[in-house]
Order: C-alpha cells, then sequence, then structure tokens
C-alpha cells in the first residue's frame, strides 16, 4: 500500500504539480517536494551560542519566566527568592527581601505589570520594581506546583497543585476571584498552560496523563495516557495545533490535537525531561534535562540539531523569550544560562495547515476515536538537507511567483497528505495484526500435524 501511494505521488502527482509551477524535472530530482516548501522559507542560521549566566540561586531554579518585552527574566528557586534580572547592561537584579519556603512557578502577565510566583499553598503576586509590595492569598489545600496567565490583558491565571485540582482565577489590581475548579487527575498536577487562545488548557501529572481542558465548558474533553512514567511539563504550540510533554521516562512527546493522537517520540535524554518549551516561530522545539543537557529538535525534519553543554549539573527548567532570540535555562545548581539562539521567527509550513474551526470546537466535536497504539513520524518528510543545495534555489525562486490562489491548495493538499498518511499508518497496523493472527494458525496447524 505504502509503495503505491509512493510511486504516485512522487512519479505522478508531483511532477505535475511542479509542471503547473514551473519547475524543471531535473530540478525535482535534488529535492523533495516537502523540503522544497520548507526551504522556501528557511534562512543560513548561526548555531546556539551561550551569551551570558548568572550565579542566580543557593539552591535549585525551580521556574524561570521572561516578559513580554524580553527585557526581563523573573527566576524562582528552592531557596525561596524570586528574583527579576534586567538585562538591559549596566543594570542589576531585583532580589526580594521576604524569602518563602521552596518557590516552584513564576509568570509575568501579559502586560508585564505583575508577577505571580507560587510557595506552598499560597500565590503571591508583585509588580517587577525594586520597592514593590507582595500580596498573597491562599490557592490550594496542598503545594502549588504551577500558574499561567492568558495572554489577554485581563489577568485570568490558572494554578495547579498536589492537591490533584486545577483552579481557575480572575486577577485585579486590588483582589483576586475564584472561578472554578477542574478535577481529572488521580495524583499531583505538575503543570498547567494556558492555550495562545486561551480556549484551552493543558494538564500535566503524576497520574502518567496529559489532560486538554475546555475552558469554555470546562470539561476534559481529551486525556493522553499513552505516557509510561510522571509527566512533569506540557507545553502548547504557538498556534495550538500541537502539545508536546516531558516526563521521568526521559521522553519528549508531541500530541497532534486536531487528530488526537501522538505523533512524535524522542528518545534522546538519559534522565528525566524536566521541561519543554516551542520556539515562538513554532518550528523548534527545547527540551531540559536532569542529564545535564539542553536540546533543540527541528520539527520540520523531526530531529535534534543541537545539544547545548555548559550546565554541570541537572537542567530543571527552559524557555525561549517572546522575540524568539534567547533561550534561558537553570539547573540544580542554581545557575541560569542565556543562549543565543539565533532562529528565524518564520512559521515553517509544518506548522500552519488550514483549520477552518477553532480548535477547541474541533475537539468538542471530533469524531476520531484514538487508536492507543502509536508510532514515531517526522511532523514532514524530507530528504537529507545536504542534498536540496541547488536545487532548493530555483524552487524558493518559483515559489515567490505562485499565485495566491495555488498556496492555498497546496496548502490544503499538505493537510490531505497528512490525513491520508495518518490512514496508511492504521491500514499497516490492521495488516500487521492480521498477519500475526495467520501465522498464529500456521503455527497451530502445524503443532497439530496438519489438522485444522
Amino acid at each position: 500500500m505504502i509503495n503505491v501511494l509512493t510511486y504516485y505521488f512522487k512519479n505522478i502527482y508531483f511532477p505535475l504539480l511542479l509542471v503547473q509551477l514551473g519547475l524543471q524535472e531535473s530540478q525535482s530530482q535534488h529535492c523533495s517536494f516537502f523540503y522544497w516548501i520548507k526551504a522556501a522559507s528557511r534562512e543560513k542560521l548561526a548555531d546556539p551560542a551561550l551569551e551570558n549566566y548568572f550565579n542566580a540561586h543557593a539552591d535549585a531554579v525551580n521556574a524561570l519566566d521572561f516578559n513580554a518585552d524580553g527585557n526581563q527574566l523573573a527566576t524562582v528557586g528552592k531557596d525561596g527568592f524570586l528574583k527579576v534580572w534586567n538585562l538591559k547592561a549596566q543594570t542589576r537584579c531585583y532580589t526580594y527581601p521576604d524569602p518563602k519556603p521552596a518557590v516552584y512557578s513564576v509568570r509575568f502577565s501579559a502586560d508585564g505589570r505583575l508577577i505571580a510566583y507560587s510557595s506552598n499553598n499560597d500565590i503571591i503576586f508583585r509588580t517587577p520594581t525594586v520597592k514593590s509590595k507582595s500580596r498573597s492569598f491562599r490557592a490550594h489545600q496542598s503545594t502549588v506546583r504551577s500558574i499561567d496567565f492568558t495572554n489577554a490583558i485581563n489577568h485570568h491565571l490558572v494554578s495547579c497543585a498536589n492537591d490533584k485540582t486545577i483552579k481557575i482565577w480572575q486577577i485585579d489590581d486590588v483582589r483576586e476571584q475564584f472561578f472554578y475548579s477542574l478535577r481529572g487527575h488521580h495524583n499531583w498536577v505538575r503543570c498547567i498552560r494556558f492555550s495562545p487562545d486561551a480556549k484551552l488548557l493543558v494538564s500535566a501529572s503524576d497520574d502518567c496523563t496529559v489532560k486538554i481542558w475546555d475552558s469554555l465548558s470546562r470539561r476534559c474533553v481529551h486525556s493522553f495516557s499513552d505516557n509510561e512514567s510522571a509527566v512533569l511539563w506540557a507545553e502548547f504550540h504557538p498556534q495550538s495545533f500541537y502539545v508536546a510533554s516531558g516526563g521521568i521516562d526521559k521522553t519528549v512527546r508531541i500530541w497532534d490535537l486536531r487528530m488526537l493522537r501522538l505523533i512524535q517520540v524522542f528518545k534522546e535524554h538519559f534522565s528525566p525531561v524536566t521541561g519543554v518549551s516551542f520556539h515562538p516561530s513554532g518550528s523548534y522545539l527545547a527540551s531540559t534535562s536532569l542529564d545535564s543537557t539542553v536540546k533543540i529538535y527541528d520539527l520540520g525534519e523531526g530531529r535534534v540539531t543541537y545539544t547545548l553543554h555548559g550546565h554541570k549539573a541537572g537542567v530543571s527548567c527552559g524557555q525561549f523569550d517572546h522575540r524568539g532570540d534567547l533561550l534561558s535555562t537553570g539547573d540544580l545548581s542554581g545557575k541560569i544560562l542565556m543562549w543565543k539562539v539565533n532562529f528565524t521567527l518564520q512559521p515553517s509550513p509544518s506548522s500552519v495547515s488550514p483549520i477552518r474551526n477553532s480548535l477547541a470546537d474541533r475537539i468538542r466535536g471530533h469524531p476520531y476515536q484514538p487508536t492507543g497504539h502509536h508510532e514515531r513520524r517526522r511532523f514532514v518528510p524530507s530528504d537529507d538537507v545536504a542534498a536540496a543545495g541547488t536545487a532548493c534555489q530555483h524552487c524558493e525562486q518559483a515559489l515567490q511567483a505562485v499565485p495566491k490562489d495555488l498556496k492555498k491548495t497546496l496548502s490544503d493538499i499538505l493537510q490531505q497528505l497528512s490525513l491520508l498518511t495518518e490512514t496508511v499508518s492504521l491500514l499497516e497496523k490492521r495488516l500487521s495484526r492480521n498477519e500475526k493472527k495467520v501465522q498464529e494458525v500456521l503455527e497451530t496447524t502445524r503443532r497439530n500435524g496438519g489438522k485444522s
């Protein structure tokens, strides 16, 4: 089945399409159609490089967050301190004088005027200034593990805790108002995040599940249970189409929310994965691990492109800034490393397939039922980058001349091909199961001396 489809697309469909685009057949022999689409928006990029480092905390760095402008970095640690680092030259950090017990999470509000962080059962608020005053409230019945603000200016906050609950809050300059709780996890909830449009939430838990919640209907719309152990972190793709997670099983997993299934498993770390962060372009993903490394994945090629060494202790957290220029990582010894990543902000075509309805609506009424059997595959098939070379320059010129209606057609083709690939994958699995049953019957017949 696969061979038939491969022959059709390679030898019949794509050559006709390339003729429509004005490309020579000889050019198409050097780069696949998919790599041509990706290469058209790709620039030559410099390798990530260490730009700065801070001896930030006396104990493990538990969390960090950039403000929207990228000129401040907030860090919290096991030593109980909140510190705000001003990233402009010749400015000092703010260290607030009222240390708490271990602080597990920190987030800036969308406008940067407010910082929220959690310690024990409480959530504390401050403004990121020298002489700011704090206010706090009791949020949960046990340790608050993670918090997040919506991207909207109005301050909606979500929190999760060891009490297995998720809570939504309305925050203003004077007080906080409780909205509602989400229940469904059976163990500690380690991480909670809003989607960029705030219609969905994703939670990661010690019960080995990643759950997707609808903030409008206030219910769990899907639960991914393919993890083999506790999940420590989960994060939305910038366009909300995917969720990435990492955990105790040392893997990074990527889930497609349109098909509600696991589409990628990276087994690159040798110790638990403590965090994942999408680059704002959506083309790259960073993961941090207790093996003291940071890995950066090219999602278009489905592989690790960089492994960053520099930490001498397990890496406990990491995040790209909102402009996509910097990656900040913290470790168990209290150090913060700042990496210049040099990635383009232009999204790769693999992350921009058209979705006509909102993602939340699609999930609420999605007809697909997951099979529970998943396989590793790439986001977008591609040939070897080095072999693409000169031909992709011709492809890039041709792409600039493609009419808008044809570009839309290409996007639709990519989406249809993705669904077709999923269908073929399911057919392969069914065929494999049938072959196994036939082999079992033949083996039984052989053992019985040919008697049926």
